[in-house]
């Protein structure tokens, strides 16, 4: 997988970065960790041609910089996951 990307969820766009890194304490041998962070965008459409007002951003992870994983697919499988059922849930508050 690419170590950032771009995909969509709904009309939704996601951007996304995946990268390895090697935890505090890491010895030569032992498997490279992933840290996982995205960012979802509301469609175009909504926001309007002049309209200047703030966009709402959904982040993943919510409170951390990234999520840490074992590997680089399990993290943005997992951004994905809790960011469509975020949309999904903005979608029934609106």
């Amino acid at each position: 997988m690419s170590p950032f990307g771009q995909t969509y969820i709904g009309d939704w766009k996601v951007n996304y970065t995946c990268y390895e890194f090697k935890p505090d304490g890491w010895l030569p041998g032992e498997p490279l960790k992933y840290a996982t962070y995205a960012i979802a965008e509301p469609p175009q459409a909504d926001r309007g041609a002049f309209d200047w007002k703030p966009v709402a951003l959904l982040r993943y992870p919510q409170e951390d910089f990234a999520a840490v994983f074992s590997n680089d697919r399990e993290g943005l499988d997992k951004a994905i996951a809790e960011l469509t059922k975020r949309i999904e849930n903005s979608k029934t508050q609106a």
